[in-house]
């Protein structure tokens, strides 16, 4: 049930989106939350490889698009540097999509804390480079959704991986027949 917030909040961003007009980039990272609520709302209501997918994928996909969004904020539209940063992550995504598949979920986690550091790292870079009113507002909810990430990494995420018995390493077994099944969640 906590995905279905991350879904309607998916969609409210889309809409707000549109209404202020955005542009493509901050669309198509509100449909990236809605996916993202989708897919963890198929796996943890099923337990199913496939549904795995539709979770995990989306996330590294979804971060990497964030991260091209603030890496070209202030580029202009199909400059020469937005083209060569959206062709570098695209290959980042597509390269760590296939070894996904190839070894698990310990490579999903690696490539998404990467893509998820950039943002950070860009969007206080991004925050902290002007010094108006506007952006004084801007650098408060940058630092507090920075902080409720990390904060939810490291308060609720990885204690669950660790106390509950999901532990990183016990995702390394995927085989191919796992894929029309459940997840495995055993050694």
């Amino acid at each position: 049930m906590s995905s279905i917030p991350i879904f309607m909040y998916g969609f409210y961003f889309l809409l707000q989106t549109y209404r202020f007009g955005h542009g493509w980039k901050i669309g198509l990272s509100s449909i990236g939350v809605i996916i993202i609520g989708l897919g963890s709302f198929l796996f943890h209501g099923t337990m199913l490889r496939t549904g795995q997918l539709f979770d995990e994928l989306p996330m590294l996909w979804s971060a990497v698009f964030f991260l091209f969004t603030v890496l070209t904020i202030d580029e202009p539209h199909g400059s020469r540097r937005t083209k060569m940063v959206g062709v570098g992550l695209a290959a980042y995504a597509c390269a760590n999509s296939a070894v996904y598949f190839a070894g698990g979920f310990v490579y999903f986690i690696l490539a998404y804390i990467l893509a998820v550091i950039g943002i950070s790292v860009m969007t206080l870079r991004h925050v902290m480079r002007t010094d108006n009113v506007q952006h004084t507002a801007m650098k408060k909810f940058a630092f507090r959704a920075i902080g409720f990430y990390v904060g939810g990494f490291l308060l609720f995420w990885l204690p669950e991986q660790v106390l509950c018995g999901n532990q990183v390493c016990l995702h390394c077994n995927f085989q191919s027949s796992d894929f029309k099944g459940r997840a495995r969640f055993d050694r």
